[in-house]
């Protein structure tokens, strides 16, 4: 008898055929299906997951468990890393401590101790004793708290970071060179070709124009829309134009035909701006209905339907990385959208109004958005918050970014502010003026875009023309600023001699002679021409020497004598160093109020030749500047009475000499006159300051008669000299003539000698 062993995968029963599914009732055939669905979703649970490995640790709990190692066996090595750093910063400050002192019941304290009561020899007093005794103890007061709101030491004010700004890159000024007028309603849509050789614009007369953009002429105009045209673009890798406008039409222009090739319906309110996808066949649309869509440039099938926002969506941009679609709505959000899930990847809720505006930087992967609070930038592909460009007051309709890194805002009054990317610094606003027969309201800018080379603005306005700008290519060359009034009868950088000003303006110099920076931005301000409170600012300056020594420049070069007097004078007193250049190339030490004496004294100073400057004795004899009183004005008093003392005994112990030590006296007897001049005015200042009353008409009289007669006397002087001088003279003349006689006798004696004629007299 054998036994027959059966397949325990025979008892499986199999699976059902076709035939007997067909014929199954519908609840069945459901049932069935769950319960397939169900054994597959249980295998791949089973064999989808290696149970053998414990499941990957979150990053959150790896950076935990780090931190919990590091203070654990490092914790002692930080703590004192940064007590040395705290030792290190209180040594930098030196600021004062409090320091324990000693005395007849004094409270004295330690720094982080507390206050205690002493008996008068330097003893604490015992709170025991001094309850005994009945006394009452005063509560101790614990110091060094840690707390800087009841800490009243100086650190307390010291401010707990500095305000720290990036340096910002310059950029040249722009200026508007061409304006064109062709639509008759407002221009709402601006964009250039890749090819950079024309641009199209699309307003409310429903026509999109097709301009040269080298010389502005007019192209092509394109007829269809039924309604405004509110957005405007030229795909960079086809010759396509796509338009979308308030008729919730989003049309496709064949640029070879000049005609509409496909239309994009779907929308159910009018469209607000569009954008192509630079390596992708899609094209991105938004519009009042809240929503943003995605379309297939050649099949026109709709790829997604992006529905978060829950007001107007003003503006798209699209690019090739993560996150490559962004929106801007009215509901004051920025999301970011995943294109290959179709759905939000993040939502940025910092702005407080709508946000109708958005720019991605052509280089960096960060991208801004404007809104009527603030310019804000951020860094992607997270969404994090980089800063804030303050200051356009407005509700922004566009945003434009270059390649320099020039960002441009345009708002519906009319402004524009060009912004530096890096450090948010505006360095350029522009309220721009209707065209003749527009009005006042009519200033606004609605769209904006850069050419290709990032060097030409065009802005599409709502007094129905376009405008064009560019930078000032002589920027810092010879332009002064328009509104700068003229210094001295001339122009304000004329003041610097041409040589010196090619210099700068070329970045050449010959030999050692280079233009410093102090000399260029000496010229700069010139040029600007700053306002009055600006250069008292710079003087005022008490922490950076530099920038008072450029004011006092200024102030020397520009101010009237009186007002350089007035400011520079107290500058005396700062005596700290200063790097000069020499003739040589060379740079020296100088102090400031040398600086200051020679910008005073000198005709040219620092290669410039100076203003004239008034004489201040001269100001002050007019009354327009107070007396001078100097620190060394005692000494000098006591310096030239003892001079006068010197010269008296001198005249008491020696006699007149001859001419020429008479003129050395009387250029003595001048300087002692000047000295007493001197005196004298000196004392009609005290007396001034003291508020007496002033020598009159009378005094200054009788001062003049003094000197009159003093110089009488010196001229008698004189005469009795001379004469006594011309008495002395016959007697050396007669001796002189005894002395030649007799060498003439002893001449003709040798002479007859030696057998030769006599000399004749």
């Amino acid at each position: 008898m054998s036994a027959t062993v059966s397949d325990p995968y025979d008892q499986i029963p199999g699976a059902p055929a076709d035939d007997d599914v067909e014929d199954r009732p519908e609840a069945d055939k459901k049932a069935l299906l769950n319960q397939v669905f169900r054994s597959l979703k249980r295998a791949q649970d089973l064999f989808y997951h290696d149970y053998a490995q414990p499941p990957p640790m979150p990053e959150e709990n790896d950076n935990l468990i780090r931190s919990i190692k590091r203070t654990h066996e490092y914790g002692n090595v930080i703590k004192k890393v940064e007590e040395a750093k705290k030792a290190r910063e209180n040594e930098m400050l030196a600021l004062p401590t409090s320091a324990p002192s000693l005395g007849a019941g004094s409270v004295i304290a330690a720094a982080g101790t507390t206050l205690a009561i002493t008996d008068g020899t330097g003893k604490l007093v015992n709170q025991q004793t001094a309850t005994q005794k009945g006394g009452k103890l005063l509560p101790l007061v614990p110091l060094g708290s840690h707390s800087k709101a009841e800490d009243n030491t100086t650190r307390s004010l010291l401010p707990s970071k500095a305000p720290m700004m990036m340096k910002p890159k310059w950029h040249a000024p722009w200026e508007l060179y061409r304006v064109i007028s062709g639509h008759t309603g407002w221009v709402r849509a601006v964009d250039v070709e890749p090819q950079n050789q024309w641009f199209a614009t699309g307003g409310a007369d429903r026509i999109i124009k097709i301009w040269d953009l080298a010389s502005g002429s007019l192209k092509l105009s394109l007829t269809g829309h039924i309604s405004s045209v509110r957005a405007v673009k030229v795909s960079p890798r086809h010759p396509f134009l796509f338009s979308g406008g308030e008729d919730k039409q989003v049309k496709c222009w064949d640029l070879e035909y000049n005609k509409v090739i496909r239309h994009y319906h779907g929308h159910l309110s009018a469209i607000q701006a569009l954008s192509v996808h630079p390596s992708l066949d899609i094209l991105v649309t938004c519009a009042r209905d809240s929503t943003a869509r995605v379309w297939d440039m050649r099949t026109k099938a709709q790829v997604h339907c992006f529905a978060g926002h829950t007001n107007t969506v003003a503006d798209v941009v699209c690019q090739s990385v993560d996150p490559q679609v962004i929106t801007a709505s009215h509901d004051a959000t920025v999301r970011m959208w995943d294109l290959a899930a179709g759905r939000s990847m993040c939502t940025l809720t910092h702005h407080k109004k709508s946000v109708r505006a958005l720019t991605i930087h052509p280089r960096l992967n960060m991208f801004a958005s404007a809104s009527p609070d603030n310019i804000k930038q951020w860094k992607l592909p997270k969404g994090e918050f980089m800063q804030n460009l303050s200051g356009h007051n407005a509700i922004i309709n566009t945003l434009s970014t270059n390649d320099d890194g020039v960002v441009v805002s345009g708002a519906d009054n009319g402004s524009l502010c060009f912004w530096d990317w890096r450090s948010g610094f505006c360095f350029q606003k522009i309220q721009t003026k209707p065209q003749p027969g527009s009005i006042e309201s009519e200033a606004g800018i609605y769209a904006s875009c850069f050419d290709k080379t990032g060097l030409r603005f065009i802005t599409a306005e709502a007094d129905k023309t376009v405008k064009m700008y560019k930078p000032d290519d002589s920027a810092m060359a010879n332009r002064t600023e328009k509104t700068a009034k003229t210094v001295k009868g001339t122009n304000p950088q004329f003041l610097v001699e041409k040589i010196i000003r090619q210099r700068i303006y070329d970045s050449v110099y010959a030999g050692n002679i280079k233009p410093t920076p102090f000399l260029c931005l000496a010229l700069k301000m010139l040029q600007i021409q700053p306002e009055k409170d600006i250069v008292l600012e710079f003087i005022q300056q008490e922490e950076f020497k530099y920038i008072r020594a450029l004011g006092a420049m200024y102030l020397r070069l520009t101010f009237d004598s009186t007002e350089i007097y007035k400011y520079l004078e107290p500058l005396y007193n700062d005596f700290r160093k200063l790097r000069y250049m020499n003739k040589m190339g060379r740079f020296e030490a100088i102090y400031m109020d040398d600086f200051i004496d020679n910008l005073l004294r000198e005709d040219r100073y620092c290669d410039i030749q100076l203003p004239r400057l008034q004489r201040r004795w001269a100001l002050e004899e007019v009354e327009m500047l107070p007396a001078y009183k100097s620190l060394l004005d005692g000494d000098l008093v006591a310096m030239s009475d003892s001079d006068d003392e010197e010269e008296e005994d001198t005249k008491k112990e020696k006699p007149r000499l001859t001419s020429r030590r008479r003129s050395r006296s009387r250029d003595r007897e001048r300087e002692v006159g000047d000295r007493r001049e001197v005196r004298e005015r000196e004392k009609m200042r005290e007396r001034r300051e003291r508020g007496e009353d002033e020598p009159g008409p009378s005094s200054r009289d009788d001062r003049r008669r003094d000197r009159d007669r003093s110089r009488d006397r010196d001229r008698r002087d004189r005469k009795d000299d001379d004469r006594r001088d011309r008495k002395k003279e016959p007697s050396r003349r007669g001796g002189a003539d005894n002395d030649e006689e007799r060498e003439i006798a002893e001449a003709n004696a040798l002479r007859a000698k030696l057998g030769m004629a006599p000399l004749e007299r």
